[in-house]
């Protein structure tokens, strides 16, 4: 299955998340091109829109992430794959301490655009724009958990099989569109996959439709 674009995906996804309509419901697109998938559904359904920042914890960007970390101080671990990508102790260490930097830094710099909506009490739908790896998504919905949050979904519109089963017991349900057994290269089922950068993702928290969801939303 291929997509047009990120709003291309998020309109189809929507179609499989109409149950979750309501002043009850937050749509969270994790930060990158999760929030501009998450952003087409909440205007489509009318509901509140939130972000959420994850960090992959990885040596450099061409290894594989052996983990991630959230909000609250979430952290989900790949034991087993970081001994196995990391020298020793220490450089774990200094690899978490410099992406708890960043993930501190760019909380702060979206909730300097607005507060959250609040997650306490909430039904959260987590949104990103490909479900390749499980620590990424695994932190997200624990970080969901400890914000308060009654009930998590995990929306995405192309997932890897394996991910998917590995977020039982993390997320209520997992909705997708497509799975396949390898999901290597998310940008394969898009035809437009341009990076989303932190301007952007302002930009699309700004949009008219959103703000009247918020408007029309109780506070909690």
């Amino acid at each position: 299955m291929q997509f047009l674009d990120r709003r291309d995906a998020g309109r189809r996804l929507t179609g499989r998340l109409m149950a979750f309509r309501g002043p009850d419901v937050v749509i969270v697109g994790l930060a990158g091109g999760g929030v501009a998938v998450a952003a087409e559904i909440a205007s489509r359904l009318r509901v509140l829109l939130d972000v959420m920042v994850v960090c992959d914890l990885r040596p450099g960007k061409s290894t594989r992430a052996y983990g991630a970390i959230a909000e609250r101080g979430v952290r989900v671990l790949d034991q087993d794959l970081a001994r196995a990508v990391a020298s020793d102790t220490a450089e774990l260490t200094r690899i978490e301490r410099r992406e708890r930097d960043t993930l501190r830094r760019r909380t702060e710099r979206f909730r300097g655009l607005r507060p959250g909506c609040g997650l306490a009490g909430h039904t959260v739908v987590i949104v990103d724009d490909g479900l390749a790896d499980p620590a990424r998504a695994r932190a997200a919905c624990r970080a969901a958990y400890a914000h308060g949050a009654i009930r998590v979904v995990f929306a995405s519109p192309v997932a890897c099989a394996l991910t998917v089963a590995a977020l039982v017991g993390d997320a209520d349900k997992v909705v997708c569109l497509h799975t396949c057994e390898h999901l290597d290269n998310i940008a394969d089922h898009y035809q437009d996959f341009a990076p989303i950068d932190d301007d952007h993702i302002h930009d699309l928290l700004r949009l008219p439709a959103v703000h009247s969801a918020w408007a029309s939303s109780p506070r909690r």
